[in-house]
């Protein structure tokens, strides 16, 4: 064998040893790959199997949970010192609130007087009726009213509010009797000048600037106040008109200036058509 043929051999002989560590590189990777996949697979199904395990020991937790609160909820709450806290708070914060006081039922005013007409007379239901105020005159000014009144025609009822018998002037009441009128003797008390709610002055009987209370003419306590006669004669002639029937037709005059050429109720319509309330208005130019 020549020297080049020796050389040959040597390089084959290196090529061999290179690749054979180059396989044993290679299959040192490959199975370092392999440990690895293994010990990632076996990871995971420890892994799954502790969540699966750590879920379910979840719900049973929540499970018992839910159970011991179904159960408290079907017993009664017990005040801890906490809840009894914050009740006293509670009731403590209500009784700092102003109390709203109860306002009492006020007392509706009577409508209805209680006195009756004088003398034993009485209303007549289906009659008409002519109401005023007169009190305190002569027995000629109750005259120049009822007697004009009694010649117009007129046969109904006259009702007049004034002073009791006793308080009458001399006549007066025999007057009254002989014509029928029906009189309810009221009796009246007033704010006098110089007590409180006492305004100005003016005309004594009917304008009475400090007010007046009707003091036997309802049941119950006068409660409206003091008012001038002018206005508390309205609820008298309220009560006589509860008296009559709803054919009956009232007027209401007033009664100082007031006297009859006519019969006041002799040209009213009583169709069912026609206004069943009429008012006037004085002649200015008369009254002067």
């Amino acid at each position: 064998m020549g020297k080049h043929g020796k050389d040959d051999d040597a390089k084959s002989a290196h090529r061999s040893q290179r690749h054979a560590w180059i396989l044993y590189l290679a299959l040192f990777v490959l199975a370092i790959v392999v440990v690895q996949l293994v010990s990632i697979r076996a990871t995971g199904i420890a892994t799954t199997k502790t969540n699966q395990v750590s879920t379910q020991e979840d719900w049973n937790v929540i499970a018992k949970e839910l159970a011991a609160e179904k159960e408290a909820a079907r017993k009664p709450i017990k005040n801890t010192a906490s809840e009894k806290s914050f009740s006293e708070t509670v009731v403590s914060s209500q009784k700092d609130k102003p109390v709203e006081k109860k306002k009492k039922a006020v007392a509706q005013p009577d409508k209805e007087t209680v006195l009756v007409p004088m003398w034993g007379l009485s209303h007549e239901p289906k009659n008409d009726v002519i109401m005023s105020l007169g009190f305190g005159y002569q027995r000629r000014e109750f005259a120049r009213f009822i007697s004009t009144l009694r010649r117009s025609g007129y046969n109904g009822d006259i009702v007049l509010a004034t002073e009791p018998e006793e308080r009458m002037k001399k006549g007066v009441a025999e007057y009254l009797k002989n014509q029928n009128v029906l009189a309810y003797g009221f009796t009246y008390e007033c704010i006098k000048k110089g007590q409180k709610n006492y305004v100005g002055s003016g005309r004594k009987l009917l304008v009475t600037p400090g007010g007046c209370w009707l003091t036997n003419w309802y049941a119950h306590a006068d409660t409206r106040g003091p008012r001038p006669l002018a206005l508390a004669r309205y609820e008298m002639y309220r009560s006589w008109l509860l008296k009559y029937s709803s054919k009956s037709w009232g007027i209401i005059f007033d009664f100082r200036d007031t006297f009859f050429q006519a019969n006041p109720l002799a040209r009213v319509d009583r169709s069912k058509s026609q206004p069943n309330l009429i008012l006037f208005a004085e002649n200015r130019l008369v009254k002067r």
